[in-house]
């Protein structure tokens, strides 16, 4: 199963500016993330899709060197997640995307595993946890249904938010 992840990142926080760039140990919140990312064997594409590029270039001076297959992404709406999603789906060949916050440096495998794995058994479009979970939330969903979901995000609640 062809995935590519796509973390969604702002430099421009506005409860904590720069928080994917605080450190967690000795490393990056970010770092976190992407290191727990590229051990998943069903994810072989990575991407930052963040705002403008003016305001978060910082991720690719930062994080290009520290992982050359990583991709970069900048929309320019900073607020509209949706469409930010939907852009970057146009791009991807891949058939599946699993969108995860770049703000959540815990991140269980074994989880998406099992996520994976229900989601190819049932052919979803789209799939989430239930349970309360340490972070905003992680979807596994088609790429093909971004610009369906797109059109039909009206608020923006619903562009900024997802899940």
């Amino acid at each position: 199963m062809k995935t590519t992840a796509v973390i969604l990142c702002r430099y421009g926080s506005s409860r904590l500016r720069g928080k994917h760039f605080k450190k967690v140990g000795e490393k990056y919140a970010i770092e976190h993330t992407l290191n727990s990312l590229t051990k998943n064997k069903n994810i072989d594409e990575f991407y930052i899709a963040s705002g403008t590029i003016k305001k978060n270039l910082i991720f690719k001076k930062k994080l290009s060197y520290l992982y050359p297959r990583l991709k970069f992404y900048f929309h320019k709406n900073e607020n509209n997640v949706v469409e930010r999603i939907a852009n970057l789906a146009k791009k991807i060949k891949n058939e599946n995307l699993i969108i995860i916050s770049g703000d959540c440096p815990i991140i269980d495998n074994q989880f998406l595993y099992n996520m994976f794995s229900k989601f190819c058994k049932k052919d979803y479009d789209i799939t989430y946890s239930k349970k309360k979970l340490q972070h905003e939330g992680i979807l596994l969903t088609k790429t093909r249904i971004w610009d369906y979901v797109n059109k039909n995000s009206k608020t923006k609640k619903y562009q900024e938010h997802p899940g």
